[in-house]
């Protein structure tokens, strides 16, 4: 959810800050940021050395555009409506995540955040494993079609989880001379390549159901192992799903959607087995024709989803505001931030910013601000790499922007 955030306010010295305006960037175009015209910028230079490593602190980031005035109380909230209390509710969150430190993960954390995705990864194919052994039982014993859906599904989550492996493998290899960037992006590749798997298994099913359903489809005999098979399947999916997603994490995420999946699939296709048993054949066909397009429509819709971060979609609005926010109130030498641009290259984020400093600024104290700047940028846990550009005046053509300079050439 976008927000715009519109502000006039004086320091102490009378300095005017001037509007800051944050709009939704899938809504327009991304829009020039005015920063704050500070009277210690315009004051003549101070060349102090600036650390570049030093680019980190505990305490919260400034506060000279008096956010926090802008935060609404719980008091304040009370007898507004549910529309107006999620609004401000949101704001307060924003402004929360804008003014917070921007500190490096500790080593610790990340260790355990690893832990916690390699137990979703390898946990996920131990388990499909058993769960595909188990469906697969299931499926020859009862001779359901519906089932004989599930446990294909089953079958390519094994597959995925061996692809998944393969690619945080490969991921985590370096290779700084043919892959300078390096190779995150093999984890949201492998994704779409599972995805493309699952969409194309589902369109088999569906062409084998329908040739079922056009002869005289036998009906299935359902017995208790075979309930007991696949209620077992259902108990460790749940388990697994619920592990997934409580991890912060793109691939297990992914993993948890599956396993939600999973979930409805193996108890839709119990059911419709059942009524293909007591009560008509021609049902057991059916179910397996709404299970494969219920695999299809949501594989789909996540296929497409990693193809538009591969593409490089825009960063969320509220992230972008952050960016901006933290590259406004950097140094109190940035007159403004001229542009702030984040697009997805893979699971995390390509950071693009543009500064204006003052003409009479040396190159030393431009070099080290500027850098300062990208290294505080890419602490933050989703930015995978930050460049800085640093100007001296804001009214010219913006940079990058190839059919624009070509017209103005």
């Amino acid at each position: 959810m976008g927000f715009s955030f519109y502000f006039s306010r004086r320091d102490e010295g009378g300095n005017r800050y001037d509007q800051l305006e944050l709009d939704d960037p899938e809504e327009h175009e991304r829009s020039h940021s005015t920063g704050t015209n500070s009277t210690a910028a315009n004051n003549s230079q101070t060349e102090s050395v600036i650390d570049i490593h030093k680019t980190y602190s505990p305490e919260p980031l400034p506060d000279p555009l008096h956010l926090t005035d802008q935060k609404k109380s719980e008091e304040e909230l009370q007898g507004t409506g549910k529309k107006v209390y999620k609004f401000y509710q949101a704001q307060n969150e924003l402004i929360d995540a804008m003014l917070a430190p921007v500190v490096p993960m500790k080593e610790e954390d990340v260790q355990r955040q690893d832990l916690k995705v390699n137990i979703a990864i390898y946990g996920t194919a131990a388990a499909s494993i058993l769960l595909f052994c188990l469906e697969l039982a299931a499926a020859l014993l009862s001779g359901s079609l519906a089932i004989f859906a599930t446990m294909s599904d089953g079958f390519m989550d094994l597959l995925s989880s061996a692809i998944i492996i393969s690619t945080k493998y490969f991921s985590r290899e370096t290779e700084t001379y043919r892959y300078p960037s390096g190779k995150g992006r093999f984890e949201t590749v492998g994704i779409v390549v599972f995805g493309s798997l699952m969409t194309t298994l589902s369109l088999q099913l569906i062409i084998h159901s329908i040739g079922a359903l056009l002869g005289t489809p036998e009906p299935p005999d359902l017995g208790l192992w075979s309930i007991a098979l696949v209620v077992v399947a259902i108990v460790i999916k749940l388990t697994l799903f619920i592990y997934c997603r409580l991890v912060d994490n793109l691939t297990a995420q992914a993993m948890s959607e599956d396993h939600r999946n999973d979930l409805f699939l193996n108890a839709f296709g119990i059911i419709l087995a059942f009524l293909g048993t007591k009560v008509n054949s021609m049902i057991d066909p059916i179910g397996a024709i709404l299970i494969a397009i219920f695999i299809l429509c949501s594989w789909s819709h996540v296929v497409l989803k990693h193809c538009r971060l591969i593409v490089g979609k825009s960063a969320d609005p509220n992230f972008i505001k952050r960016l901006t926010y933290i590259a406004m109130t950097h140094d109190e030498r940035i007159l403004q931030v001229d542009t702030c641009k984040a697009y997805h290259a893979g699971s995390k984020v390509i950071v693009e910013v543009d500064i204006v400093l003052p003409p009479e600024t040396t190159l030393q104290v431009s070099h080290d601000l500027g850098e300062s700047l990208q290294n505080k940028l890419e602490l933050l846990p989703k930015v995978e790499r930050a460049y800085v550009h640093v100007d001296y005046e804001s009214t010219h053509t913006p940079e990058h922007h190839r059919e624009l300079w070509e017209q103005h050439s």
